[in-house]
């Protein structure tokens, strides 16, 4: 039985939920999303089977649901395991940010917990990843939240003397990891002896200044990163760091434009008939051919061809 669960506000503004519905048009991923909150146990765990989740999720609209939980999975919105035969998914921090009733907690759980390496490796990430400021508004998006998983690097977001703004920070900070995630999509062990939260925290002080001096809107630096880090980019092993993007920015904001301003023109076909075309056409020149020597008339290409042969014949 499905069960009643919370929602805030801030889901509907979920950047990677709606790039992901941007992507795949019709997956409906953020509603399969939130639906398989109301799926979950108090664990968090859920059935996992595509059938039956389509018979509780959108059961009205068609679309196919197993593409749509391979979207999440592959993304990392929860992990799927097994249990006793049978498949389930497990959604990190669930019990960060759902509440169950008190008589749901008091009862035994529906589904089996996930292994115990799962489990251990989620605890983990929340004992040493602590939550980042209550200036910056949670949601119901497990460790995929607004801040796109800078909680899940330890990241905390602070004012220092007044002269940071806390947004542009928080902006700062969310684009500084994308821009080594992005990186590390290519480059997987890219500083991986680092400390992930340092790295970032580097980083985004330059970015911080590139939209709070520069006047740069971060939506506009997030495209830019993810044009300087498309694999095969010229800029792609020279932009390794927030002091390198701000100082190169304004030329890689104007490549990016005429690259993405590009006509794409429509490849030009030439035509090659078939073979069962091209022997037509040589039975009707034959043809064409035998009525000329026996004088039938020809059409006026044809014509003009024996003509000229004949004329050549004659001159020599």
């Amino acid at each position: 039985m499905a069960r009643i669960r919370s929602i805030k506000p801030e889901f509907f503004k979920h950047l990677e939920l709606q790039e992901l519905e941007n992507e795949y048009r019709g997956q409906y991923v953020m509603f399969i999303y939130a639906g398989l909150w109301t799926q979950c146990d108090k664990n968090g765990v859920f059935f996992y089977n595509a059938k039956v989740l389509k018979n509780e999720i959108l059961p009205y609209i068609e679309f196919d649901m197993q593409i749509s939980l391979d979207i999440l999975e592959k993304r990392g919105y929860f992990i799927k395991f097994s249990a006793n035969g049978r498949d389930y998914g497990f959604v990190q921090n669930f019990n960060k940010y759902q509440f169950p009733t008190k008589n749901e907690k008091d009862s035994p759980a529906k589904y089996p917990l996930p292994p115990k390496e799962i489990l251990e490796g989620s605890q983990a990430q929340i004992e040493k990843f602590p939550s980042i400021s209550e200036n910056v508004p949670s949601n119901d998006t497990e460790n995929h939240t607004e801040a796109e998983g800078l909680q899940d690097k330890g990241i905390r977001i602070k004012e220092s003397d007044g002269s940071i703004e806390p947004q542009s920070l928080k902006d700062a900070l969310i684009l500084s990891s994308l821009l080594l995630d992005l990186h590390r999509q290519v480059i997987p062990d890219y500083l991986s002896g680092k400390d992930d939260k340092k790295i970032i925290e580097r980083w985004a002080k330059d970015i911080e200044q590139l939209i709070r001096i520069d006047k740069k809107p971060p939506e506009t630096i997030k495209q830019v990163i993810h044009y300087v880090k498309t694999p095969g980019c010229f800029w792609f092993p020279n932009i390794q760091s927030g002091k390198k993007l701000r100082e190169k920015y304004e030329t890689l904001y104007s490549q990016m434009l005429r690259q993405t301003s590009k006509v794409i023109l429509p490849e030009k076909k030439t035509y090659i008939p078939d073979a069962e075309q091209t022997n037509q056409m040589l039975d009707e020149y034959k043809k064409d051919y035998l009525n000329a020597a026996t004088g039938l008339s020809l059409s006026d290409g044809l014509k003009q061809v024996l003509r000229e042969k004949r004329n050549k014949e004659v001159n020599v």
